[in-house]
């Protein structure tokens, strides 16, 4: 759930961008975007010198800044606004109201 989450922030910043060069005005910044925007801009730095297509530099800085958001999610730096705890504990927690706590079971002899 984690990368899902990350994946539909990713979705939202960009679109946001296209918003901002559409509209040709800034666009409130949420929490996440300054997560997505350092990752993405290291990477495009990084690939600059290649002789890699431009499409293929963009969709890999993407790629790397959409991962970047999923450690902030798994490793708690984000938080949910439901209840303020970390996205492996709110889903955790989502999971095991649905199925059950987990169990850990030995087979018998």
């Amino acid at each position: 759930m984690c990368r899902e989450e990350a994946a539909a922030e990713a979705a939202t910043i960009r679109n946001k961008f296209s918003l901002q060069t559409l509209l040709d005005r800034k666009v409130m910044a949420a929490p996440t975007e300054q997560i997505y925007r350092d990752a993405y801009i290291a990477q495009a730095q990084a690939l600059r010198p290649s002789n890699m297509a431009e499409a293929e530099k963009i969709a890999i800085s993407a790629k790397k800044a959409e991962n970047e958001l999923f450690i902030a999610f798994h490793d708690g730096k984000i938080t949910n606004s439901v209840d303020g705890t970390n996205y492996v504990q709110y889903y955790g927690r989502g999971w095991d109201e649905a199925n059950g706590a987990a169990t850990i079971r030995t087979p018998t002899p």
